[in-house]
């Protein structure tokens, strides 16, 4: 009886050893599943990233061509902008010293 009764016990704990196993089993393969998922959205991620910085990088060169442009077309219209004064300044001299001619100048 006594033998019986300790086979009994230890079939119960190897059920309750067999469920425990079986439920950390499937533990592990819901963790493992996680960290893989994880893994996938960091690799995404990080591949964004590095989209993100190469467009930051374009946007940059861009950026610091259109402010080059901007300065040199600031530039050049002050450069136009003199030269036509000047050409305005001595074709008025020039008709202040024609006599009997009408004047460009409506003062």
């Amino acid at each position: 009886m006594r033998l019986s009764q300790e086979h009994d016990k230890q079939v119960g704990e190897v059920e309750l050893m067999t469920n425990k196993h079986t439920i950390l089993t499937q533990k592990k393969l819901r963790v493992e599943a996680e960290i893989s998922g994880q893994e996938a959205e960091t690799t995404d991620i990080e591949r964004d990233i590095h989209r993100l910085r190469i467009d930051l990088l374009r946007l940059n060169a861009l950026r610091h061509k259109e402010l080059g442009n901007e300065t040199t077309l600031e530039r050049d219209n002050q450069l136009l902008e003199n030269q036509f004064m000047a050409e305005l300044k001595v074709m008025r001299t020039v008709e202040l010293n024609v006599p009997g001619e009408e004047s460009l100048d409506p003062a």
